[in-house]
């Protein structure tokens, strides 16, 4: 009977001293989680864009292009889908474990899947512009 109490503090001592531990992991998750999600909210934005230039595009194969012009812009229109298609499920899918222990090596995979969809939303936006601004005289 006379244990119960020190193992009751043997207790409190281990749960105290995993507190801080604790807390910087989260303060670390806190820390992925917003640099995520300045990234998306830098890049969300230029989705209109990404619709607009790929009507644009769209519209000017439908109007009729040569085959060496054609292909440039459906390959322009396809990159824009699918920087488009890439943010929107990462959208769907992105959400924070509970679990501490895997949601530092999840995030931080997130870091690098953001960074590489900001990167393809931007140059597909980079290769529609020139590739409408290639018709104009």
């Amino acid at each position: 009977m006379r244990s119960q109490p020190y193992l009751f503090v043997v207790f409190l001592f281990f749960w105290a001293c995993a507190e801080p531990k604790q807390d910087a992991q989260i303060a670390e998750i806190e820390k992925l989680d917003s640099a995520i999600m300045q990234v998306h909210d830098a890049v969300m934005p230029k989705i209109a864009k990404v619709l607009s230039l790929r009507k644009q595009l769209q519209n000017k194969i439908d109007s009729g292009l040569v085959s060496a012009q054609k292909e440039q812009f459906e390959a322009a229109t396809y990159a824009l889908t699918k920087a488009d298609a890439a943010m929107m499920q990462w959208m769907r899918n992105y959400q924070i474990p509970l679990k501490s222990d895997t949601a530092m090596i999840y995030l931080q995979q997130q870091v690098v899947e953001m960074n590489e969809i900001s990167q393809a939303i931007y140059q597909s936006i980079y290769v529609a512009d020139s590739t409408l601004n290639s018709l104009k005289p």
